[in-house]
């Protein structure tokens, strides 16, 4: 185990690192704000944060997780939201996309929400990751049910 950053409660929270042509780049949520750090070695010599904006944002919604993938000529991420003020509630997901890791600009619908009910994700979409495929990605998710246990699902994302 590696000690990297250390910060204030949340404010390092939820990491998500890629590898662009140049340098690591690494995002993490910060009380509803995405900030944006880069480094040479991916394991120390981290930038100050910067502040990310994210266009698109909905209405009554913050940032709570985030997950990226570098395209090699843009950034893509899967941006969980939840209802401002809760810890995940009213969860959904979306797609962004990036020119340079700091303006992000989210789609104008959701990508994914709950289930309908008695699904396994009808109450909440956590976290999730995509692996780049052909037509866009295979996207794993956790998702919560109405009976408060956790699952995990997966579903194709086509762009």
């Amino acid at each position: 185990k590696t000690l990297v950053l250390t910060g204030a409660g949340g404010s390092l929270s939820s990491p998500a690192i890629v590898r662009n042509d140049t340098s690591w780049v690494m995002w993490t949520c910060d009380s509803g704000t995405l900030k944006r750090r880069t480094s040479a070695v991916l394991t120390s010599g981290w930038s100050e944060s910067a502040d990310c904006t994210l266009y698109n944002l909905p209405a009554g919604k913050s940032l709570w997780h985030i997950n990226t993938v570098w395209t090699g000529t843009e950034y893509h991420a899967f941006v969980m939201v939840c209802d401002t003020g809760t810890a995940g509630l009213g969860g959904i997901l979306y797609f962004a996309t990036s020119p340079d890791g700091l303006k992000w600009y989210l789609q104008t619908t959701s990508l994914l929400g709950p289930g309908e009910s008695g699904n396994f994700d009808d109450e909440l979409i956590y976290r999730s990751a995509g692996a780049p495929i052909v037509e866009g990605y295979d996207l794993w998710y956790s998702a919560k049910n109405s009976e408060g246990d956790w699952h995990i699902g997966r579903t194709d994302v086509m762009l």
